[in-house]
């Protein structure tokens, strides 16, 4: 799978308010086309199933592109560490949401789909 690296940095944190924590990842390498994918991560030499969302956030107006990672079953503090994340399959576009709760509704559907998708990579 095509896979990329980078620092876990500071966002607007509303993925932690809306009950997705996300590790936003500064990169200086080629990143895929925006959409949501299914990923496997890798932090201080532990991996994790996770999804990636790759955009401008449409739903909440963003005009930077931002490469947010929401790990599986993760509790903790990764900022200033080194995400590797291999891309294992693309789950859609990137779409604008008429409110964030059905942005929640479409992230849990995500999740579930990511974990059909991810199950063969156990860890």
């Amino acid at each position: 799978p095509y896979n990329m690296s980078g620092t876990v940095v500071k966002g607007f944190r509303r993925g932690t308010e809306i009950g997705f924590p996300t590790a936003n990842i500064e990169s200086e390498k080629v990143i895929p086309a925006e959409g949501v994918y299914a990923i496997i991560a890798e932090v201080e030499g532990n991996r994790y199933q996770g999804v990636i969302n790759i955009g401008y956030n449409p739903t909440f107006g963003n005009e930077e592109l931002s490469m947010e990672v929401h790990l599986l079953d993760f509790q903790g503090d990764i900022y200033e560490k080194t995400i590797d994340i291999q891309f294992i399959d693309r789950l859609r576009d990137e779409i604008k949401f008429d409110s964030p709760d059905k942005l929640v509704v479409q992230i849990k559907k995500d999740i579930d789909k990511a974990k059909e998708l991810l199950a063969p990579y156990a860890l």
